[in-house]
């Protein structure tokens, strides 16, 4: 099964003066991706010899991997940034496969540009269903391609358009894009100002007067909490190490 996606190295510190570009916008790195359910690890296709123009992290010790056709070894992953524009707009996801180098003087091109395996479509959220044949990501699904109908280069583009005049039309975006930017607004939109504990206390009508002066009494002894700025949590420093390869 096989996908059209948009990639582009992620790169590690973007400068402050210049806004990320969205994916979308960027012309020539639409690849062919394949979902493969007898992979653990995903790989990254590039030409031996060409500049990796995008973040590369060396193994210490190679990867060896073994497939129908033979083993071979990785010996350093890459980093980036990848959109499905056909299930969504905007939602971006980051990858760090292994980078597999292929002499095209020793063997084909290969029919795909990126694996990616069973545990990364499962922290991306990728549903393989094949008895109805549909590919779903983010609550959006769609029928699944036979990815020897994205051989071309012609057949990539004719997929990218078709699918981007549809979103400029009737942008669709998935449930948790939709939850995550509503929560967002109402964050930015909250107004935040003291607030009147008296008053709070009055409006609570299921309490007796002697229990609302003792709720007011209990406020009013921690009133800082209630000035409607941002505080410090005094405690220990807290560290948290990341397994390598893990997401937030």
């Amino acid at each position: 099964m096989a996908v059209v996606a948009i990639m582009e190295p992620a790169t590690e510190n973007l400068s402050s003066k210049r806004p990320q570009i969205s994916l979308m916008s960027r012309p020539s790195n639409k690849i062919r991706v394949l979902l493969d359910t007898g992979s653990n690890g995903d790989l990254f296709f590039h030409e031996k010899g060409k500049p990796k123009p995008f973040p590369y992290l060396t193994r210490q010790v190679p990867k060896s991997w073994h497939t129908s056709n033979g083993s071979f070894q990785t010996h350093g992953r890459g980093k980036f940034r990848l959109k499905f524009f056909e299930y969504s707009a905007s939602r971006e996801y980051t990858i760090q496969p292994d980078i597999v180098e292929y002499d095209e003087n020793h063997m084909t091109e290969p029919g795909f540009d990126l694996i990616l395996g069973c545990n990364s479509m499962n922290e991306l959220g990728i549903v393989l269903d094949f008895r109805t044949k549909e590919i779903t990501l983010d609550e959006i699904s769609l029928p699944m391609r036979d990815i020897n109908k994205l051989s071309t280069q012609a057949q990539i583009e004719k997929s990218w358009l078709l699918n981007n005049s549809i979103f400029q039309e009737n942008t669709k975006e998935p449930q948790s894009t939709l939850e995550a930017t509503k929560r967002l607004i109402q964050i930015l939109d909250a107004k935040y100002e003291k607030a009147d504990l008296r008053a709070i206390t009055e409006n609570c009508t299921h309490l007796s007067d002697p229990d609302k002066q003792k709720l007011l009494e209990l406020l009013q002894e921690f009133e800082e909490l209630f000035d409607g700025t941002l505080g410090d949590w005094d405690c220990e420093p807290v560290s948290l190490q990341l397994k390598e390869g893990s997401k937030p």
